[in-house]
């Protein structure tokens, strides 16, 4: 009886002890199943605010490019949430020396000529509002680089400003002129261009306000935008395709060393939240003057 009885304890013993090892793989698999739900709900949590981050630092960018066609910024970084480690970091890269656009029949595009002033060239965030900043230039070239060689029409070009006179009143003033578009074949300097110069006054009268255009006289483009009483910074200059039925390619370029701020910018906003990363890349068109875009020269390597 007595030798029945320790084979009966051993065997309880045993069962005990493989009960207690099931039982522990049981709880440390639960343990691990717990563990990782609970690093996959982290890096959800840290996922998202990386995607949000990257966004709010899109939404910066555009912001900025709004305020500023002249922004470029590399690899500036935004801190969002310090408890949380939430950063975005902003590259806009807005230099070109040149640039290509298409002007459809009877179609124009129109810029803003702006030029950076030495006064705040070094400036991260410039305000174009401020009228230190920026001058109207006619630094730059413009070149037709494909057409139809039957086309024997013309394109037309225009700078456009506000101008005050009397000391109290303001016009616009024009300087405009048409060449043949074969003639745009070959880069011309805006600077040695030669137009006519209109003046459009706003008449009041009894029967209400009306613009009377008048023709003044042939002058260059510098000496046009040297007048006194010029707004500078309210210049732009357009590009108008007099063909009914052909797409012209053109040709924007700086001249010497400057570069400009394109028709189309690429933006990457990269948001960063724990040990996660998301990537936000955007190629933004300059639609803050409806159908006009802008574009500022830069003067680089001074």
């Amino acid at each position: 009886m007595k030798l029945i009885q320790k084979k009966e304890s051993g065997s309880a013993i045993l069962i005990t002890m493989v009960v207690g090892v099931v039982m522990l793989s049981l709880g440390l698999t639960a343990l691990n199943l717990v563990v990782s739900d609970a690093k996959v709900a982290q890096d959800f949590i840290f996922s998202e605010r990386a995607y949000f981050a990257a966004e709010s630092g899109m939404e910066r960018s555009l912001l900025q490019l709004k305020l500023n066609p002249v922004e470029h910024v590399e690899a500036y970084e935004i801190p969002l949430n310090e408890d949380l480690g939430q950063v975005s970091v902003i590259d806009i890269n807005n230099r070109e020396s040149e640039f290509v656009f298409d002007i459809p029949p009877f179609k124009s595009r129109k810029f803003r000529l702006r030029k950076e002033t030495d006064a705040c060239s070094k400036e991260l965030y410039i305000d174009e509002t401020n009228d230190d900043c920026f001058k109207s230039t006619d630094d730059f070239k413009v070149q037709v680089i494909d057409r139809d060689s039957s086309i024997t029409e013309s394109m037309h070009w225009k700078y456009i400003c506000s101008e005050v006179f009397d000391d109290d009143k303001s016009r616009t003033v024009s300087l405009q002129d048409s060449l043949p578009i074969g003639q745009w074949e070959t880069e011309k300097s805006m600077a040695s261009q030669i137009g006519k110069w209109d003046t459009f006054n706003l008449i009041t009268a009894q029967g209400g306000d009306r613009y009377v255009a008048e023709t003044i006289s042939d002058t260059s483009v510098g000496s046009f935008l040297s007048r006194t009483g010029l707004v500078n910074t309210s210049c732009f200059f357009s590009l108008t395709n007099n063909s009914a039925t052909a797409t012209l390619k053109v040709k924007v370029s700086a001249n010497g060393t400057d570069v400009m701020s394109p028709y189309a910018t690429r933006i990457t906003s990269v948001g960063r939240s724990g040990s996660r990363e998301k990537t936000i890349e955007f190629n933004y068109v300059q639609k803050n003057l409806g159908e006009l875009f802008d574009f500022v020269f830069f003067h680089i390597g001074e």
